[in-house]
């Protein structure tokens, strides 16, 4: 599951996913979801939007669910507003985080073979020392990397999600 889907996007990319989406999902339809109006590096300012995939749930799960017997989703850690990435982030970046595991939650109902993987981020270091995980939010580090290797190795090996 990439996060992608989820992250503000500018409306021209909202268009190019729209024509990707008709691939898999064309009998489905999505609305378009207003964010926030947001000043760009270049001094611009967008409208920031996000394609509501909320009703492809069931049938992404399905999909899954009759290609693998077993099904892993990694769910995104929600770093909360004000982690110093290097690139400021809007504050519908976070919000969209927390929409994202709630996509992943949704789309683990429909399926026994779909388990969730929560990469808990609860703790105060965590959030102190963000771009320790994660480079931008998006993207972790090396030590990011193994921090959520150690997480899908103790859910696969354990069954601790």
């Amino acid at each position: 599951m990439g996060f992608v889907d989820f992250t503000p996007k500018k409306r021209r990319f909202i268009e190019d996913i729209i024509l990707q989406k008709a691939l898999l999902f064309d009998d489905i339809d999505c609305k378009i979801e207003c964010l926030e109006e947001y000043t760009l590096s270049d001094g611009s300012t967008e409208l920031l939007t996000y394609l509501d995939i909320d009703p492809f749930a069931c049938k992404f799960a399905n999909c899954l669910a009759s290609q693998f017997e077993s099904i892993f989703l990694v769910k995104t850690p929600e770093f909360e507003i004000g982690c110093a990435f290097p690139r400021k982030r809007p504050d519908s970046f976070y919000i969209q985080l927390k929409k994202t595991n709630m996509f992943i939650d949704r789309i683990a109902t429909f399926s026994d073979k779909i388990k969730t993987i929560a990469l808990p981020v609860e703790d105060d270091v965590f959030h102190k020392k963000c771009l320790v995980f994660s480079y931008d939010g998006v993207h972790h580090t090396e030590l990011g990397h193994k921090f959520v290797f150690k997480k899908i190795r103790e859910s696969i090996l354990y069954g601790t999600t």
